[in-house]
């Protein structure tokens, strides 16, 4: 019974809604249906209205006057600006002057039976004839003042043959005792009006056509069966739809006041009702759910559930993070022990999320005092070099202070901050040959190196401390199981952004299980790098190799390789490739 009652309630609500907003929704579709066609009218009469006014600037131009007025008096039949250059330009200044940039028309014309006068084009005195004896140019009466053109082909633009609008209007010289000196033509884009339709009304709302008073079709230009014969209907028909190839249409029409075109929207009757179908349809779902949401609220009172969920509110509110684990009230109604249980997992996540938090601001505490470290120790180091250079050049030796200085030249290079560790592969070349040199004060006459160069290096980005590594492991590794004299020569050359490098040793080279580890290691890199993402699986294993292969892999990407194996003649022999595919050792 109760549900009955309800429901005969909602019918009745239902029933007042619609009752009360469809007139409300139908008036304000009717009100947009009559605004877009509005608007669309009063922006092609704006385009009539400063055409209409650039005429009149150019009827009110005195010198204009002057000058028109001597050429419509010159006997000969050419065109007198031809022959009259400084006046031609005198009168284009004038024109162009009037035709301001802001909104600039397309063409502006002043002609007469021979002369003629133009901001774009310059038509022969044959063609000016020509367009001067058409009947376009019908007298216009006092109270006209000007004329509207419908579309066609501009008169003068005989190559684009673009399609236009004009305005025409008698030029006479009101200064000069009102003679009649020929015809001013404005000229202006046809298109304009085409993206204001187009624009103006999108295809859901409906269509846009434009008639004259004749009832032609003005716009759209290229479809003159759009309605058939039903043309003259729409134009004279005073209601508010009409019937068109036996489908209902609405109908709204704005006149324009700068040109005797009338705008009429049209709209199939069943797509201007789809508004009130839709509040409709959003007013059945809205009160299918609230119907729903009622039953349930019906169904939770007679369950007694409101209590419980109180109760568990309360307990809620009460609770502390700090308390440790929650405990909680057993509940009989299951809807609450499964709240209960949620709200207890959403701690358990709140603590983990809580520690985690606590860990970052751990580990970015130490990161800082690292980082602190790292910027004190180098200057201890470079203060100690400095004491160590001052002691011996102050005992007379010439070696520790040359030693001292390439040492600290080392670790300035090393420990040197740039944006995201980023140098030249000309540093890093000069690093390693004063590494290099330095590490014959070791070794003296048992150690040799070569390093030869070609193209600007300078030019070259590439990842910091990507050379020095390789150096080092031909001493730490290669030279350990051989005797001297040593041996390491560098090839290095580039053509920006591509660059090539090879290192040869004469140590013992790689060992056949160390080379066939790094070989599965770099293919490693690549497979993690082709498939763009899972960064986070990229490892070195302590490995400088591995480590100089991934910074320059996040660099250069797919444009690189490095190949690694043993010389001909024993040794280790690296090779690094920018260019994709690198080469053959």
């Amino acid at each position: 019974m109760i549900f009955a009652y309800l429901l005969l309630v909602i019918i009745v609500v239902t029933f007042m809604i619609y009752r009360f907003y469809a007139g409300e929704i139908r008036e304000r579709s009717e009100l947009l249906f009559r605004q877009a066609t509005e608007d669309v009218a009063q922006q092609i009469d704006g385009i009539f209205e400063e055409m209409d006014t650039l005429s009149t600037q150019l009827l009110s131009s005195e010198t204009l006057q002057g000058i028109f007025l001597e050429a419509s008096e010159s006997d000969d039949e050419l065109n007198y600006f031809d022959r009259h250059i400084t006046e031609m330009r005198t009168a284009q200044d004038i024109l162009w002057a009037f035709n301001s940039p802001k909104s600039r028309i397309y063409n502006i014309s002043i002609f007469n039976d021979s002369d003629y006068l133009g901001l774009r084009f310059n038509p022969s005195v044959s063609r000016v004839r020509q367009v001067s004896s058409l009947p376009a140019w019908d007298e216009i009466s006092a109270d006209e003042f000007y004329r509207v053109l419908p579309p066609h082909t501009s008169y003068w633009d005989t190559i684009n043959r673009k399609q236009v609008v004009s305005l025409y209007r008698p030029y006479v010289a009101s200064d000069y005792g009102f003679s009649q000196l020929g015809t001013i033509e404005i000229e202006e884009d046809y298109a304009k009006i085409v993206k204001i339709c187009e624009n103006g009304v999108p295809e859901t709302v409906g269509r846009i056509i434009i008639l004259d008073h004749a009832g032609s079709l003005v716009y759209p230009a290229a479809e003159e069966t759009l309605i058939g014969e039903n043309l003259q209907d729409v134009l004279s028909s005073p209601d508010e739809s009409i019937e068109i190839d036996g489908e209902r249409y609405r109908m709204a029409k704005a006149s324009l006041g700068w040109a005797p075109w009338e705008v009429v929207l049209l709209q199939e009757e069943k797509y201007f009702s789809d508004p009130l179908r839709q509040f409709i349809r959003n007013l059945i779902l809205v009160i299918s759910a609230l119907t729903l949401l009622v039953f349930f609220v019906i169904i939770l009172i007679v369950n007694a559930v409101t209590r419980p969920i109180s109760k568990l509110v309360d307990e809620i509110d009460g609770y502390s993070l700090d308390q440790g684990e929650p405990r909680f009230h057993e509940y009989p109604v299951k809807e609450v022990s499964v709240i209960q249980s949620a709200f207890i997992r959403l701690i358990g996540r709140l603590r983990e999320s809580v520690d985690e938090l606590m860990l970052a601001h751990e580990t970015e505490l130490n990161l800082r005092i690292m980082n602190l470290q790292a910027k004190i120790n180098p200057h201890f180091l470079f203060n100690s070099l400095t004491a160590i250079s001052s002691i011996g050049m102050e005992e007379g030796s010439a070696t520790v202070p040359v030693m001292c200085a390439q040492l600290s030249n080392l670790f300035r290079y090393t420990s040197s901050t740039t944006e995201k560790g980023a140098t030249t592969l000309q540093d890093e070349v000069d690093n390693i040959e004063l590494y290099m040199d330095f590490m014959k004060w070791r070794f003296e006459q048992d150690f040799e190196f070569t390093i030869t160069s070609e193209g600007d290096l300078a030019q070259v980005p590439v990842p910091k401390l990507i050379l020095q590594p390789l150096i080092e492991n031909s001493f730490n590794h290669g030279f350990r199981q051989t005797l001297p004299p040593y041996r390491i020569d560098v090839t290095v050359s580039a053509a920006a952004p591509a660059w090539d490098l090879t290192l040869r040793d004469n140590g013992g080279g790689f060992t056949e299980e160390k080379l066939s580890g790094l070989q599965e290691g770099l293919r490693t890199v690549d497979e993690i790098f082709s498939r763009g993402k899972d960064y986070q699986e990229l490892k070195t294993n302590d490995q400088a190799i591995l480590n100089i292969y991934i910074r320059l892999k996040l660099q250069y990407r797919g444009s690189l390789s490095m190949t690694l194996g043993n010389g001909s003649e024993g040794g280790a022999l690296i090779r690094i490739d920018s260019s994709i595919g690198g080469g053959e050792l």
